[in-house]
């Protein structure tokens, strides 16, 4: 998410140098550079060997959907992706 908390998080990750993507469901922030960062759309993880996930969505809604995606790509949840929000 690039939401306040996606924020925050990308912003920890930066200052202890850990490297990442970041994937976001806002057509409108798809593809903009926040703190050096291009934000990348949901399709993008499906390139990713052996992700590791930290979501920051808060919205119910989007959370299922989430978790649905997930699921189709075999991923598991504490195993592969954690929600922090």
């Amino acid at each position: 998410g690039a939401g306040n908390k996606g924020k925050k998080v990308a912003k920890t990750l930066l200052s202890k140098g850990i490297p990442f993507n970041w994937i976001c469901d806002n057509p409108k922030k798809i593809g903009k550079d926040i703190y050096g960062i291009i934000l990348q759309p949901f399709s993008f993880l499906e390139s990713i060997k052996s992700s590791k996930s930290i979501i920051t969505v808060a919205n119910k809604t989007a959370q299922t959907e989430i978790k649905n995606y997930m699921g189709n790509l075999q991923l598991k949840p504490i195993e592969d992706y954690v929600f922090f929000c």
